[in-house]
């Protein structure tokens, strides 16, 4: 079994390469992450936990709404599912439009990112979230958003 550096480094400098390494450190590293493994097209593993796939339906929103070509959608799943705005929204009537569209569309989860609401709902699996759709945030709303997002990013700092 090769070592790696986070071995080498949590077995100790002084100690030989050729000493066996003790059990309690094989069973609180493991050799094998996540992102050491190819993904397959059209999904990303997010911290080996969730895995987030967007439908053939996603991908032509993405790129009729925000531009986005399959490669572009695939790279911002991540940041849109964590970083976007979701359940914490605080104002009324922004709230209230995104638990419509939750309802409405039978999705468990709704991110708001930019000027667009992304709509995940459950996979195949119990690990995947799948992008449903992408809708374009009504003009009236959009400057509520602005300020819901300020306020989580100065809550954040």
């Amino acid at each position: 079994m090769p070592l790696s550096n986070a071995y080498i480094i949590a077995w100790g400098i002084g100690h030989r390469l050729s000493e066996p390494i003790p059990a309690w450190i094989l069973t609180d590293y493991s050799t094998v992450q996540p992102w050491d493994h190819p993904c397959p097209r059209g999904s990303s593993i997010i911290h080996g936990v969730i895995k987030l796939i967007p439908t053939r339906h996603a991908v032509l929103r993405a790129k009729e709404r925000t531009g986005w070509c399959r490669h572009t959608l695939e790279r911002m799943l991540e940041r849109v599912y964590y970083f976007g705005l979701g359940a914490e929204v605080r104002s009324g009537h922004l709230r209230d439009y995104m638990e419509k569209v939750s309802f409405n569309e039978k999705a468990s989860v709704v991110r708001l990112y930019g000027d667009h609401l992304f709509v995940f709902g459950h996979g195949c699996q119990s690990d995947e979230m799948a992008l449903i759709t992408i809708l374009h945030l009504p003009v009236d709303l959009r400057t509520l958003a602005h300020r819901a997002r300020a306020k989580s990013l100065a809550l954040a700092a």
